[in-house]
């Protein structure tokens, strides 16, 4: 008999962000990736109702990111680098920050930043994202090959997004979305 392991549900973190949902009985959470390539097993990103807080339960999952036609790879895996989800926008209760009620923003390492819409819980979907050309100078010791590989994100309550990538540094998008 086999038994799963942590790793056979993403990478040895197990789960690396739990955001509650502003509003609404519901979690994001996801794992992260950590080797390149396609070394973890399938790093995950769920949705999970919390209605009831003693049996919370995954509802659905975020959709995988694919490379938009014409790119030299067909998978995010194959680009180089880390490709999975790593950090989301954390609302936190702070004025300040965006409180987006049917919108998830996750850093997807090679696959940049995504945006999710989780107005339909159980049927989320990709509704945006931002992939830069990969960086031309090398600012940091990762990953083996230079790719783009976004880290973090925080969405200011005017609808700046601020990302950060290992090698480019700091990007703001504007968030132009309906009113969450």
């Amino acid at each position: 008999m086999s038994v799963l392991s942590l790793g056979d549900l993403g990478s040895i973190l197990g789960c690396h962000s739990t955001v509650p949902v502003p509003g609404r009985d519901l979690l994001v959470i996801n794992s992260e990736a950590i080797e390149e390539g396609s070394g973890d097993g399938l790093n995950y990103a769920y949705v999970v109702d919390i209605a009831n807080s003693e049996a919370p339960r995954v509802i659905s999952s975020l959709p995988l990111p694919t490379p938009s036609k014409g790119l030299p790879y067909a998978r995010y895996y194959d680009k180089g680098g880390r490709f999975g989800p790593h950090n989301q926008h954390h609302y936190q209760g702070n004025r300040a920050h965006l409180a987006a009620r049917n919108h998830v923003f996750m850093t997807y390492f090679n696959a940049g930043l995504r945006l999710y819409d989780i107005s339909d819980p159980l049927q989320p979907t990709e509704v945006g994202w931002f992939v830069p050309e990969d960086p031309r100078e090398r600012r940091g010791t990762l990953p083996s090959v230079l790719v783009t590989q976004f880290e973090d994100v925080l969405v200011d309550a005017r609808g700046y997004a601020y990302c950060t990538d290992k090698n480019h540094g700091l990007f703001v998008l504007r968030y132009a979305g309906a009113s969450d």
